[in-house]
């Protein structure tokens, strides 16, 4: 039975029933961390959307979905045994023991951590940090990963590194606490532990497929989700930060009002930096800032005064964000900057306390003493912080690796994906749901598509070597429907373009003619395209003994040849013809276009040079990029013959037409 009353002001009394000792606990007190529990609680969602925003849209619900999964795998560890590991009074130096086991004896005890608050209030509160901490640590499985080996990775993670950290750094017993170290929400726990796994999990998995070319300088898929979830983190890191002090005090007020600052300044830092690079105000820029400005101040919220706040977010501000150059220079694909913004941030946030650390502040609360750091003149405050940061970093990167070993050799939990589910998706591929449901669109908007283009499951499976410079992927259809057809009729040997919906295949090589209004006094332009999937100019440049210093000057070679594959033994011998060979060029042409070549490249090549007599011409050759490995899609203007490049992403069904 719980042995609890209410006295004259409506506060809960506790008696203890062994000793007689009587416990106040506060309403106000409680009320506020409920209300923080829940403010944290938004944080995890928070950190899925923030994560899903700056992903590829064929992974963005996974991220989101990884939110709540976390959530609730954790919430199971944590009754089972995850709170007795961090939490239990008869904890060694090091971690706990199974005396709360499935929350045994967890009810209206004072807790380890106040005794103005019951151990259960105590108890759940920690659960939302216990929760986010992985969640912010799987964001490095993003993109190639399978989901259910994740679920088990956090079920152990959390077990093996979490719950110790935690126990050291917060339980009374644990070794870091009794020697002196301040960690008032979570710096080493919380961020150094997530941002350190994270890093151990991008260095044991490998870079995903298509590291190191253009298909990975993909821009943010969604930036309103990253400033979303930035919104909920922000909004949430009050709960974080101001319910640490596990009471509605003064110090928790000074603790929301130097999270905010800090989360300011940082978002400012990081933006000015990105703007000496790019010229353009960035918000993802100013949101990774503000995660980085909030993550330092973590572990100093409870000790320092708002003017050190500032200083918090500008060094997190300028450090995070020259770490994430670190990926580069050490060869390791963190795909979102888990370790930058919260290792290094976690890290700097630690030193930073201790420079900055006042016990006035501390004592805010009217009972917490402590020596302070460096403002204080506590010089020694600093080895203590080093002490635990290093111990964190090191603990957790060795554990997270060796948590992937194991899970590597155990049938079924093998955490890499295959190449299938990496180039589908792992929206598609393990969950069969998507964030944006373009599989109905493309059945609504595929009913239009000419000549029964449409292929399994709405996504059209023609494949554009020639017009669409080379791809080897399906063009989706939502970007098909807007492109123009070519008709099947031809007049010349020249395909004419028409308004059609959708486009048709053609032959390879293909002539194509152009016709439209323009600003000249005749209203009228007219264009002849050549273009080609690239194969014969691939081979000519294996087999030319001395080839030329480029592929763009060997394919601009080919229109004085008049001929785009006199010299390639492995296509000559293998395209038919019945009556003209494809491949001469009658006529030079307003555009020449090789498909699926290295990289992009294109040349304005003038008939006088090529010696042709008459009025000047210009054609415009154009080497297109394979858009399977690049992305890269061509646009050239007909009117002028301007030519660049836009980035796309890649959604590739893996589909046979069959549907198989």
């Amino acid at each position: 039975m719980v042995n609890i009353s209410y006295n004259d002001s409506e506060d809960i009394v506790w008696v203890d029933p062994d000793t007689g000792k009587v416990t106040v606990y506060n309403l106000g007190d409680m009320a506020w961390i409920i209300a923080a529990m829940a403010l944290v609680w938004i944080m995890i969602p928070g950190v899925g959307f923030f994560y899903s925003g700056l992903l590829r849209r064929k992974n963005a619900l996974s991220m989101i979905f990884l939110g709540v999964a976390v959530l609730a795998t954790v919430s199971f560890q944590w009754f089972f045994w995850g709170y007795s590991l961090a939490f239990s009074e008869t904890a060694s130096p090091f971690i706990g023991d199974l005396k709360y086991f499935a929350l045994k004896g967890v009810l209206e005890k004072p807790s380890i951590g106040s005794n103005r608050i019951p151990a259960l209030l105590f108890c759940v509160y920690q659960l939302m940090f216990a929760a986010i901490t992985p969640m912010l640590a799987v964001g490095a499985f993003a993109e190639h990963s399978r989901f259910a080996p994740i679920l088990v990775f956090v079920f152990c993670w959390s077990t093996l590194v979490y719950d110790p950290i935690a126990c050291w750094t917060w339980n009374t017993k644990g070794w870091s606490n009794v020697l002196g170290g301040l960690d008032f929400a979570g710096g080493t726990p919380v961020h150094i532990s997530s941002g350190t796994a994270a890093l151990a999990i991008s260095v044991y998995l490998g870079k995903r497929r298509g590291y190191g070319t253009e298909r990975l300088a993909y821009k943010p898929h969604n930036t309103s989700y990253v400033v979303l979830g930035t919104v909920f983190l922000w909004f949430g890191w009050f709960g974080f930060n101001g319910g640490s002090a596990l009471s509605a005090n003064l110090r928790a007020v000074q603790a929301c009002i130097v999270t905010n600052l800090a989360a300011s300044v940082g978002g400012l830092t990081w933006m000015f930096w990105d703007w000496r690079l790019e010229r353009k105000w960035s918000a993802v820029g100013f949101c990774s800032g503000a995660i980085a400005g909030l993550v330092a101040i973590t572990p100093g919220s409870g000790f320092v005064g708002s003017p050190a706040a500032v200083a918090f977010g500008f060094l997190a501000g300028t450090i995070c964000n020259f770490a994430t150059q670190l990926k580069f220079i050490f060869g390791y694909d963190d795909c979102l900057d888990i370790f930058a913004s919260h290792g290094i941030g976690g890290i700097v946030g630690n030193i930073a306390t201790a420079l900055f650390a006042q016990s006035s502040v501390a004592g805010f609360d009217g009972t917490t003493s402590i020596a302070g750091g460096w403002f204080d003149h506590h010089w020694v405050q600093l080895g203590y912080q080093l002490a635990d940061s290093v111990s964190g970093f090191a603990y957790s990167f060795v554990m997270t690796t060796i948590i992937l070993w194991i899970m590597h050799f155990i049938p079924g939990l093998r955490l890499r994906c295959d190449e299938e589910t990496e180039i589908l998706g792992v929206d598609d591929a393990e969950l069969g749901e998507f964030a944006y449901d373009y599989v109905g669109l493309d059945a609504e908007l595929g009913a239009g598509l000419p000549h029964g283009a449409s292929g399994p499951g709405g996504i059209n499976e023609v494949h554009a070597r020639g017009a669409m410079g080379g791809a080897r992927e399906p063009i989706h259809s939502p970007l098909q429907n807007h492109l123009k057809s070519f008709d099947s009729s031809s007049d010349g040997g020249e395909k004419q373009v028409k308004n059609n919906e959708g486009f048709h295949c053609e032959t390879n090589p293909v002539w194509l003619g152009f016709e439209g209004k323009s600003q000249d006094p005749q209203g009228q332009y007219q264009r002849s395209l050549f273009v080609h999937s690239g194969q014969s100019l691939t081979d000519m440049y294996k087999y030319v003994p001395s080839p030329p210093t480029s592929r763009l000057d060997l394919a601009c070679t080919t229109l004085q040849w008049r001929h785009a594959a006199p010299t390639a033994p492995d296509t000559l011998w293998c395209y038919p013809y019945l009556t003209t060979d494809p491949f001469i060029l009658h006529q030079t042409p307003d555009v020449l276009v090789f498909g699926c070549q290295p990289e992009f490249a294109s040349r304005l090549v003038s008939s006088t040079d090529l010696g042709e007599q008459g009025d000047e011409r210009k054609c415009r050759v154009v080497l297109v990029p394979n858009f399977e490995d690049s992305g890269t899609c061509v646009l050239v203007n007909m009117r002028n013959l301007d030519v660049e490049t836009r980035q796309f992403e890649v959604e590739c069904r893996l589909k046979n037409v069959d549907g198989s």
